[in-house]
């Protein structure tokens, strides 16, 4: 299995079937100390994979910067999904 960490505490694993699973670092640990991890989705490609945490990751960003308008939150959308657009061109190259 690969894990690849996307943005932030976002992460993709893939696993020999090529199934790829969205999660999100949870910033907890176990008793034994490691990372708590929460599956988002479960896709069958990468573009999926990504896409379900752009709507994860957009949503994270209006909290926290307490969004109100749909002004500005269509200018987060369009920026991440710009920057997300970026990472999924930069990773079909290295395919």
């Amino acid at each position: 299995m690969v894990t690849i960490h996307v943005v932030s505490n976002y992460f993709i694993d893939i696993d020999d079937g090529n199934n790829y699973t969205t999660k999100i670092d949870t910033l907890k640990t176990d008793k034994d100390d490691k990372k708590i991890y929460k599956n988002l989705g479960y896709y069958g490609d990468l573009k999926g994979s990504l896409n379900g945490i752009l709507k994860y990751y957009i949503n994270d960003e209006a909290n926290k910067k307490d969004i109100k308008e749909i002004k500005e939150y269509l200018f987060i959308y369009d920026d991440l999904q710009k920057s997300f657009c970026r990472l999924l061109t930069d990773l079909e190259k290295e395919v």
